[in-house]
């Protein structure tokens, strides 16, 4: 059986893949040469704890946005939200998934020589084994 965090990482890219095929990016960083914008699969981490019967437990995530055009926030903002969306979407066969705290941040982000948009989306998705 899957961990709980790679099935949903499994889920959530699977969806943001059918909308954004050639902008969704995980593992490491794309390359300085990739066309803006993009999506960075960031941290699935996960906290569990066992029951008699079953485990549970959550999986803090942290996803990213970046865009080098300061007048395209509206693109930002919607791929924050489809970000939002294949997240509240997310399914396996194993385990149940339920979106509870969910923080999105749009800022600016001088980290290269040409300054960018910075999105984030961090939730944490609570999990329990279906029965």
């Amino acid at each position: 059986m899957m961990e709980p965090q790679q099935a949903l990482f499994t889920a959530v890219r699977g969806k943001l893949l059918e909308s954004y095929p050639d902008s969704v990016y995980d593992g490491h960083l794309p390359g300085a040469d990739t066309p803006y914008p993009f999506i960075y699969l960031g941290e699935f981490d996960q906290y569990d704890r066992e029951t008699k019967s079953v485990i549970l437990g959550n999986v803090p995530v942290t996803i990213h946005v970046w865009h080098c055009d300061f007048t395209k926030r509206g693109t930002v903002s919607a791929m924050l939200s489809a970000v939002k969306s294949a997240l509240r979407s997310a399914t396996c066969t194993d385990y149940s998934f339920m979106v509870r705290d969910v923080t999105t941040r749009i800022m600016e982000d001088n980290t290269t020589s040409t300054p960018l948009m910075h999105g984030i989306v961090e939730a944490t998705v609570y999990f329990s084994p279906k029965h």
